[in-house]
């Protein structure tokens, strides 16, 4: 479909500066400009002059600097990344999934799937296990046993949630397993990359909670607690028994040891080494974490010192 600037901006609640009844009918990247396309400016070292007929999303910051010129046509948002999303959504709308178990995905008779849920070819659903309404379980994915899955809920392909903690106990002549007979309960809107391992409590449940995020390759111990809307970006480990409260961001490959707990609005930097407890509202990073300004001070000093 072909769009006016001044309709996009009318849907994403943005305004516009320059030509309002310029045509555009995709999206596009600054690398990969092309005729009647909008393309996002959300960082300044990505500004330059726009010819007369494009068009750029932007920042009220950017857009001040002049670094676009004055030729061509801006759509302005406070929070430009959220106006993205909106057009994303506009240009390329995604294609509903197909509800029901596919041919190829394995789920035992003992398992729940709610009807308007999705499991992907190759997943494996095993027994006891929960599929709530509207869920979707991507390709090759496994869900073990005594797993909860929420209302909404997306799990990426080849993730592996339930499967048995890292529990042993190192003896004289050998290593004994420790049993592992919890669960795996996760809440609703919550989503999980591909490839992540969420693995069940030794006794009672690893919980997830409601629109917490997830990404790709990410490991969660055994009987781990993470909150509401909490981030966690690629690589993350997080050792058994740790919480991770509501709204806490947690940077990638940052490493978390067991029985911690990390606050409420924390930010855990990535390749952070978190080695006690992290204050809510905080932001730590290095290793072993600390407060971002110690660390970042204490890199000033090592500097001069090699100098």
């Amino acid at each position: 479909m072909t769009y006016t600037a001044a309709t996009l901006a009318q849907q994403v609640g943005a305004s516009v500066v320059g030509d309002a009844n310029v045509k555009v009918v995709s999206l596009c990247t600054v690398h990969g400009l092309q005729p009647a396309c909008v393309f996002p400016v959300l960082k300044g070292k990505y500004a330059f002059e726009l010819e007369e007929g494009q068009v750029a999303l932007t920042t009220p910051e950017i857009a001040k600097t002049g670094a676009l010129g004055k030729r061509g046509t801006l759509l302005i948002h406070p929070v430009a990344m959220v106006a993205l999303c909106r057009l994303i959504d506009i240009f390329f709308p995604e294609v509903p999934h197909e509800k029901g178990i596919h041919p190829r995905a394995w789920v035992d008779d003992a398992a729940v799937i709610h009807p308007s849920a999705t499991v992907g070819p190759h997943a494996v659903v095993e027994k006891n296990v929960t599929v709530g309404e509207g869920s979707i379980i991507g390709p090759g994915a496994i869900l073990r046993t005594n797993t909860v899955i929420g209302r909404f809920v997306r799990i990426g392909p080849g993730a592996v949630i339930g499967h048995d903690g890292f529990g042993y106990i190192p003896a004289k002549d050998a290593i004994m397993r420790v049993p592992q007979v919890g669960g795996v309960a996760i809440d609703d809107f919550v989503e999980i990359g591909a490839n992540t391992c969420v693995d069940k409590g030794t006794v009672g449940n690893t919980t997830i909670g409601f629109g917490a995020r997830l990404d790709n390759l990410v490991q969660v111990g055994h009987n781990v607690r993470i909150g509401r809307n909490v981030l966690i970006a690629a690589q993350v480990g997080i050792a058994g028994s740790c919480e991770v409260a509501d709204h806490a961001l947690i940077g990638g490959q940052a490493g978390i040891a067991d029985h911690l707990t990390v606050g409420e609005g924390a930010r855990v930097a990535a390749k952070s080494g978190v080695t006690r407890d992290v204050p809510a509202k905080s932001t730590v990073a290095g290793y072993p974490a600390m407060e971002r300004w110690h660390w970042l001070r204490m890199l000033a000093t090592q500097k001069r010192r090699m100098k």
